[in-house]
């Protein structure tokens, strides 16, 4: 760790046997924590570093304006968690506009309008690739909610169904539930609301959570940063969303998402992407450096998030990330572990491969090793000396006829 052998085990494994190790390691306060795990194991002594880079976070800062009173169950699932989360609920009159760029989640809860200060402060909080929630209140003056929502760039309403109704379609595709239930849902009692507003469909957006219709419940509208919209008020007497299971990974996961984790290490292709975790808003030019390279990375946004990418790195280990000589973070890089595999093929396979791939120029041998010689004499055993002769008494003969004709 950083340079420092911090932790070391004597391991043994018997041929395809898998263990799970654990280190305990004491870590001081770096900000940028990078690491080698490096394997021991005569005779294959090659790609046997594991280069690793994690760069300590904050807490994820959350902030939630509430028109009115606050919302119980978003301060009981977040103040909860004090180690993970920092949360702060305060009045739309009483907003701090200065600490508010800072916050991680900003959660507009049954606010109705935007002030220009409010309208800008999110704007600038999107910019950063933050993340916004909106959530309704219980009576909605429709114009005026719709000038709100094209300033969020949210699509308008079209109507509000009045008609009780049950959430039932989860996106288990998408991040934010993607790692939540281990099966398919079958037979789950899901929770239902007694309204929901209808959004028209002229801006795009990804469908999280919907109704036995197909009518939106939870919906996220990307741009640089992310904001969801739920299509109710999240209060009791409106819907039971609150106190069902999927409340938790829900809220969670989108607060956690606020934050653009990046990976602790990048596999090495034709051209490797990274990430970092460094909001870049002034187009600073990256250098990547070690000993033997200087790299400036191309970027590109995929779903609103930076990739900077490169062909040109060929060797595995930790790699610096430098605007002008400030230390960004550290981007750890390894070979592709498929290249490390060992197993061989048996003769069965082989032919299969050849026959598949219609392959003429390899002959398999499979013989005794006393006979191994013989055979690789018959497949060798072509008599070009023949030919030789044949081709150079041609040139000799050729070569005495251009000798007279010069001559005459």
């Amino acid at each position: 760790i950083n340079n420092k052998q911090k932790s070391q085990q004597y391991i043994n494994l018997d041929p395809e046997e898998v263990k799970e190790i654990n280190f305990d390691i004491t870590i001081n306060s770096y900000n940028i924590i990078s690491g080698e795990l490096i394997l021991n194991d005569v005779p294959i002594t090659f790609d046997n570093k594991f280069a690793f880079s994690i760069k300590k976070t904050k807490k994820i800062d959350i902030l939630c304006i509430n028109q009115e009173r606050e919302n119980k169950y978003l301060k009981l699932l977040f103040s909860n968690d004090s180690a993970l989360f920092e949360y702060e609920n305060t009045n739309i009159e009483q907003i701090n506009y200065n600490t508010m760029l800072d916050k991680d989640l900003v959660i507009l809860n049954n606010v109705t309008t935007l002030s220009s200060g409010l309208e800008s402060t999110l704007n600038k909080i999107r910019d950063k690739g933050k993340s916004i929630i909106v959530i309704p209140p219980k009576i909605i003056d429709i114009n005026d909610y719709n000038k709100m929502l094209t300033q969020l760039n949210i699509n308008k309403i079209r109507r509000i169904s009045k008609e009780k109704s049950k959430i039932n379609n989860i996106n288990l595709q998408h991040p934010l539930y993607q790692d939540v239930f281990d099966s398919k849902l079958k037979n789950i009692e899901t929770p239902s609301s007694s309204y929901y507003i209808v959004l028209e469909n002229f801006k795009p957006y990804t469908s999280l959570l919907s109704y036995e219709n197909n009518k939106n419940f939870l919906s996220l509208y990307s741009n640089i940063g992310l904001t969801y919209f739920f299509s109710n008020s999240l209060e009791e007497d409106i819907t039971d969303f609150c106190k069902h299971a999927i409340f938790v990974p829900t809220l969670l996961n989108i607060a956690t998402q606020s934050i653009r984790a990046k990976s602790i290490y990048n596999i090495i292709h034709n051209t490797t992407y990274f990430t970092t975790n460094y909001h870049n808003p002034n187009n600073e030019i990256f250098h990547l450096k070690n000993e033997n390279y200087d790299i400036i990375p191309s970027s590109k946004v995929i779903n609103n998030k930076t990739y900077y990418y490169t062909d040109q790195i060929k060797e595995n280990g930790l790699y610096e990330l430098k605007s002008d000589k400030k230390l960004i973070d550290k981007i750890a890089f390894n070979y592709n572990p498929n290249e490390s595999n060992i197993l061989t093929y048996k003769i069965d396979e082989i032919k299969e491969i050849i026959e598949n791939n219609k392959i003429n120029e390899i002959k398999i041998i499979d013989e005794e090793i006393k006979q191994l010689k013989q055979k690789i004499k018959r497949i060798d055993k072509k008599e070009f000396w023949r030919i030789l002769i044949i081709m150079a008494l041609t040139f000799f003969l050729l070569e005495i006829a251009i000798i007279k004709l010069i001559k005459i």
